[in-house]
């Protein structure tokens, strides 16, 4: 998969090569016509005894073998972006393939959460007052527990305090 900027990139690639190809066959095909041309007219001379001036065609010859060499370089600087377009795909792959990795790695994560939802369970309940919040949030990370499940009743109106059941006890 790559990013939209690379598949753009790789797509102009591509399709400067294959507007490359299309010009080196037309050329070569104009190349051909004129070499048989070329041929015909000297065939044609030979059989009269006389010349024929070919200067223009050896011109128009030349002005073909020109573009034909444009043609090609253009079809070698695409094939060059396309392997470069490869190797930054293949760049980004393995970034990805990393990144996916430290994504899917997450135990610790996992673990971390629940022991900062513990200690934030164990001093509300220790405060004194309702924790239904924080009970929420502790049972939301940690493994199904019957125990914790118990908590939900006294969750909305708290545990009283040591402090708080020693005054309700006489001397």
């Amino acid at each position: 998969s790559l990013d939209e900027g690379a598949q753009v990139a790789l797509n102009g690639a591509v399709e400067n090569a294959k507007q490359a190809l299309g010009q080196v066959s037309g050329i070569a095909a104009d190349v051909k016509a004129l070499k048989q041309t070329l041929a015909d007219a000297q065939t044609k001379a030979a059989g009269t005894g006389g010349s024929v001036d070919t200067s223009a065609i050896d011109a128009r010859i030349a002005s073909l073998e020109t573009q034909l060499t444009a043609s090609q370089q253009k079809v070698e600087q695409a094939a060059g972006a396309l392997a470069g377009e490869a190797q930054t795909s293949a760049a980004l792959q393995a970034r990805l393939d990393a990144l996916e990795t430290k994504v899917q790695d997450n135990a610790g994560q996992n673990t971390m959460a629940l022991a900062i939802a513990a200690t934030g369970l164990k001093s509300a309940i220790d405060r004194g007052g309702p924790f239904a919040a924080e009970l929420d949030t502790y049972l939301a990370v940690a493994p199904a527990s019957a125990d914790a499940e118990g908590l939900r009743t006294a969750a909305t109106a708290g545990v009283p305090t040591v402090s708080m059941l020693a005054s309700q006890f006489g001397d």
